[in-house]
């Protein structure tokens, strides 16, 4: 393959390369682009927003496994490149940035041409958002809108977003696409009003089509963020007495391969982006309970469990667990992974 220049500088027109090794061309028609070819070029590009965070960073191997080109967003504020060290720099676009800022994203995408955009970029650990609400409303629906503004400027008419089940009214029945939407934090509430906005922009531009993924408790390596599984996993392996919140509540834990999985299934025809809003879990509910007990019998541990104050949240839900069936039944998808399974892999085991 004939390798251009380092530098590609693209005109305002989006539609003509100029591969040069210019280094001095200082008009602002331009935006430099570094070490691109033209094989980059004719790869099926993808926008993707948090790509270096826990569903991020798997989705983009997964993307460059599959010959995509994906055009990575991240400010890096709780993830790290090094989850990306595995894959050659060649093979996608990364640029620090944050969703909230509008000229940021349009200098990142600015000379490419995605036919897609994959919204993951949100805050979503549930005790920094109670402590940070009005960051958490700016960052996940801020910069939803902003997603979405690009997607009319550059004309990206299928747009993925990264929901939650904290959108639903609690209940300790099984949740189908169909159920009162009523979140009671505000990571909920910011993403039911990013869920309302998309709506909202399609019904005004019928070429934009849409897919809404409401997930459940993901899991799996590489998990950054000190959520329950990470955390308890942590603290049995290094000690057979843990301090824990409320282990009675009741979730459903997805494995991370699932979700990456269902989101392939969603990308392989243009067709499936069709206004849709999907559930995504196992439609099984473990307690914290049962998830400390799997864990401590891969670790071949007795435990001294002692519940402490700190860790229980002012308000929790005693049951959250999905209904899968609209999603099985449209692409024929079943989880590999029960929460055994998945566990024992996590552990090593």
């Amino acid at each position: 393959m004939k390798k251009f220049s380092k530098v590609i500088y693209v005109g305002k027109n989006r539609k003509e390369c100029i591969f040069t090794n210019s280094k001095n061309i200082q008009s602002p028609q331009f935006k430099i682009k570094s070490s691109i070819t033209q094989k980059t070029l004719n790869k099926k590009q993808i926008l993707i927003t948090g790509g270096v965070g826990f569903v991020g960073h798997h989705l983009v191997k997964r993307l460059v496994a599959r010959k995509y080109f994906p055009i990575i967003i991240d400010n890096l504020s709780n993830s790290s490149l090094v989850s990306l060290s595995g894959i050659s720099k060649k093979k996608y676009f990364f640029v620090k940035a944050d969703v909230r800022n509008l000229k940021e994203i349009e200098k990142a995408i600015f000379g490419f041409k995605p036919n897609m955009i994959i919204h993951l970029a949100a805050i979503h650990f549930i005790p920094y958002c109670d402590k940070h609400p009005k960051e958490v409303s700016k960052v996940n629906l801020k910069g939803t809108e902003n997603l979405l503004k690009i997607a009319k400027k550059f004309k990206i008419n299928n747009f993925l977003f990264a929901s939650t089940a904290a959108v639903y009214a609690p209940s300790n029945r099984m949740h189908t696409e169909n159920n009162i939407l009523k979140p009671i934090d505000i990571y909920g509430k910011s993403k039911k009003l990013a869920e309302e906005k998309i709506i909202s922009y399609s019904e005004k531009n019928p070429t934009f089509k849409f897919v809404i993924l409401r997930l459940f408790n993901i899991y799996g390596y590489d998990d950054n963020i000190p959520h329950f599984i990470p955390k308890i996993i942590k603290k049995i392996k290094n000690s057979f007495k843990i301090s824990v919140g409320n282990l009675e509540t009741n979730r459903d834990y997805i494995y991370i391969d699932d979700i990456i999985d269902a989101i392939f299934l969603i990308m392989k025809k243009n067709e499936n982006f069709n206004n849709q809003i999907y559930n995504l879990g196992t439609g099984i509910g473990t307690s914290g309970i049962e998830v400390v007990k799997l864990v401590a019998y891969f670790f071949k541990k007795g435990l001294l469990i002692k519940q402490d104050k700190k860790f229980l949240r002012k308000v929790d839900r005693s049951k959250l667990v999905a209904d899968i069936r609209k999603f099985s039944e449209k692409y024929n998808w079943s989880p590999k992974y029960n929460i055994k399974k998945g566990l024992k892999k996590l552990c090593g085991k």
